[in-house]
């Protein structure tokens, strides 16, 4: 069992593979892709939250929203999701956990990214 099998909540791959008619190898190249970008659209969300700018946290979390969901990882794009509302309704105070716990589901998702690279 791989570990993207082991973890659908986390990376479905199934479900990738789905959306490009089982193509493995360009999920790898879309997997490439996605953690190209990410350490610089996380650090942009970082820097956003730290700074209470709930607009661009907003933008920067829709982009992540959607490149993650795109890539099947279900928990990490429901507290991006999450979060995205709250800094829409321009509330960030009080988000502490909530952001928290996104950092925590993209980490878990990136690293499980990697590792389906590696072992793929």
């Amino acid at each position: 069992m791989t570990i993207a099998n082991s973890l659908p909540d986390v990376f479905d791959l199934q479900s990738v593979l789905d959306m490009v008619d089982g193509e493995l190898d360009f999920v790898r190249d879309l997997v490439d892709m996605y953690l190209t970008n990410f350490p610089e659209q996380n650090e942009h969300l970082r820097a956003a939250y730290a700074a209470g700018d709930a607009e661009k946290v907003r933008k920067v979390a829709h982009r992540l929203k959607s490149s993650t969901g795109n890539l099947g990882g279900r928990r990490a794009q429901a507290t991006v999701v999450e979060l995205e509302h709250q800094a829409a309704d321009g509330q960030l105070a009080g988000a502490d956990a909530l952001f928290a716990q996104c950092q925590t589901e993209l980490s878990a998702f990136e690293q499980t990214l990697r590792a389906f690279l590696a072992n793929g």
